[in-house]
């Protein structure tokens, strides 16, 4: 019954991931295992499939203790808060990927993960946790999808505004030439033929 819920759980944090990247964005990216806020580093307008492939770097490795994963799918979880409060959901959502997929996918590796956690109380807080974690990504990701959608939507009109500014300048600028004397007389003189 707990495998059946822990790979459930897995397997619905990598569908609600998935919906927003692309095939090609599968393939975390290769970066430093530090998890800190101020290491992530996104483009001004980050494509959703760029935020997944963050989001998806494992952080699990042998040799640390089960507390220390624990410890660190928690801070992540604390720092995606922090930032989602500060107004970068982006980077919130990288934290927050990162802290449920150390909890569905790294924390289950640890040799000690049977006998410490799922045999003591802390095991019903932990499932809790973990659920919490996929359902925000579920809220984040509806959040960037509107603001991704939102920023294209502002940076064409942006476009469209620029190539009609430009166009005007260019039928001023020929409405200008076209009145000139020399221009209408030149003109006369090609229509009128030999």
């Amino acid at each position: 019954m707990e495998t059946r819920t822990k790979l459930s759980i897995s397997t619905t944090l990598d569908s609600t991931l998935s919906t927003l990247s692309s095939p090609s964005s599968a393939t975390p990216p290769s970066s430093s295992l530090d998890y800190a806020p101020t290491e992530i580093t996104l483009s001004p307008l980050c494509p959703p499939n760029e935020i997944i492939a963050a989001s998806r770097l494992d952080l699990y490795t042998e040799g640390e203790t089960l507390q220390h994963w624990i410890k660190m799918v928690l801070d992540l979880r604390d720092a995606s808060h922090v930032q989602k409060y500060n107004g970068e959901s982006e980077r919130a959502l990288i934290l927050i990927g990162r802290a449920a997929r150390l909890a569905t996918v790294g924390v289950p590796q640890h040799p000690d993960y049977e006998t410490e956690l799922r045999q003591h109380q802390f095991v019903h807080n932990w499932d809790r946790v973990v659920e919490e974690m996929v359902m925000e990504i579920k809220g984040y990701r509806l959040e960037l999808l509107a603001r991704w959608n939102r920023r294209q939507e502002d940076q064409r009109r942006a476009e469209e505004a620029k190539a009609k500014k430009a166009a005007k300048k260019r039928s001023t600028l020929l409405g200008i030439v076209s009145a000139h004397p020399r221009f209408i007389e030149t003109r006369r003189r090609f229509t009128a033929g030999p």
